[in-house]
């Protein structure tokens, strides 16, 4: 399966299509994804499946990472 990922200013929003969706995801992301946002399809297995860092993910080379300093930072704390 699919996901569309795009940074925002908090990290990375997934678009995940319903499962009644018919169109491409290049419709759904022209539809969903804000005006300029830079974004990529991808397949959800490439997604970290560990929430537990979310809030240190990037988006980098059109994959999503966590950045392991601001994780690290953040667990020092």
């Amino acid at each position: 399966m699919k996901r569309i990922i795009y940074k925002t200013d908090n990290g990375v929003s997934i678009i995940v299509p319903s499962p009644n969706w018919t169109g491409t995801m290049e419709e759904l992301a022209s539809k969903d994804v804000p005006s300029g946002a830079e974004h990529y399809i991808v397949d959800a297995s490439s997604i970290p499946t560990d929430r537990k860092y979310r809030m240190f993910w990037e988006i980098k080379n059109g994959m999503v990472e966590v950045n392991q300093t601001k994780a690290n930072q953040a667990e020092a704390e």
